[in-house]
């Protein structure tokens, strides 16, 4: 088990365990004011494409906060095979106060089924209401522009957000659970209509902990939004066991609402005439640019991070909200020169 160390050091993991004390006086008292004070209840959609967790678990994780009251309704729509079903299947599970007992899929769709009618499946049974939290959790192999979810399928950000707009909801909290989509291309297309606030992604590769089988955000609906998410997002360091880990790995929390204007002023006129190939930090690219509009927008990104941490397989250490160059770390989002020209063609 990882913890944190106090603010701006790092440790390296040699197989101990380190003192638990600053992550557990951090998590409950001085960042989250862990009073448990519910303002509202939530409803929650998870798109789990790819999926290699158990369904069942997570679906059962859900009833237990429908139980506490925690949690209104949810909507699961899993890509998880099942005996006898082609590969793309798709299962949608509806769960409310009414209808919480049975985990038995409402409707089957074939592989076959456009992803656009998957979307509506998916949204239809969320409301339109600022009574409730709304969390979507979209599981899914990324690239920095795509989401595949099934065998030769692909889930763009924009498919989102535009179901968003056409069901009329705000979403409080994205789980974006997918390699590399804390990406430039990817946060563009999340801030462009307003629909999300507070974002969970990665800017390095994201896998799932073999340590917890379901989604660390479900545990938090007794929280507000950005409660849920930074308890979320450093949970998942916490439980994970990075120490025989060969690959980088990260996550940070994004306030999407600081992210607009400066994103649609600065997208317009590229200045960034070339990068090495390979990922990159756009905060640590704008740095290196001439003039205050690129500096401008980098202090704005700076401000955008709530939170966030990289485990560096290069330094076998996991960094907490400083992220030092060497450490091999992608610092904020990602950019790759290819991204360039998809967002200026």
């Amino acid at each position: 088990m990882l913890v944190f160390p106090v603010y701006g050091q790092s440790f390296s993991y040699e197989g101990k365990i380190p003192n638990p004390s600053w992550y557990t006086l951090h998590l409950e008292k001085s960042l989250y004011n862990n009073s448990r004070v519910l303002q509202k209840p939530w409803q929650a959609a998870l798109f789990l494409g790819t999926e290699l967790r158990p369904t069942e678990e997570t679906l059962q994780v859900l009833q237990k906060q429908i139980q506490q009251g925690t949690l209104r309704q949810a909507s699961v729509l899993s890509f998880a095979k099942q005996d006898g079903d082609p590969t793309g299947t798709a299962y949608l599970y509806i769960l409310n106060e009414k209808d919480n007992i049975s985990i038995e899929p409402k409707h089957i769709f074939p592989p076959d089924t456009p992803l656009p009618i998957l979307l509506h499946a998916l949204f239809v049974p969320l409301q339109a209401t600022n009574d409730l939290y709304t969390a979507l959790i979209i599981n899914g192999r990324g690239d920095g522009s795509v989401i595949k979810y099934a065998d030769d399928q692909f889930l763009l950000v924009s498919d989102i957000t535009r179901q968003l707009i056409a069901h009329r909801l705000y979403v409080d909290v994205l789980d974006l659970q997918a390699c590399h989509m804390g990406s430039v291309f990817a946060i563009r297309q999340l801030v462009q209509d307003s629909r999300i606030h507070y974002a969970i992604v990665s800017s390095e590769l994201r896998r799932g902990s073999k340590q917890t089988l379901y989604y660390r955000l479900l545990n938090h609906f007794d929280k507000t939004p950005k409660q849920a998410a930074l308890n979320a997002h450093l949970e998942f360091a916490q439980i994970t066991d990075f120490s025989n880990d060969k690959s980088t790995h990260n996550s940070m929390v994004l306030d999407l609402s600081k992210l607009q204007q400066p994103f649609e002023s600065w997208l317009s006129k590229p200045f960034i005439a070339f990068l090495e190939p390979g990922w990159h930090s756009l905060q640590e690219v704008l740095l290196t640019q001439p003039g205050h509009t690129a500096q401008d927008l980098a202090a704005t990104l700076e401000k955008s991070i709530i939170s966030q941490w990289c485990y560096s397989s290069q330094m076998h250490t996991l960094y907490k909200e400083k992220i030092p160059m060497e450490s091999g770390c992608i610092d904020g989002i990602n950019i790759r020169q290819d991204m360039l020209y998809s967002l200026w063609p």
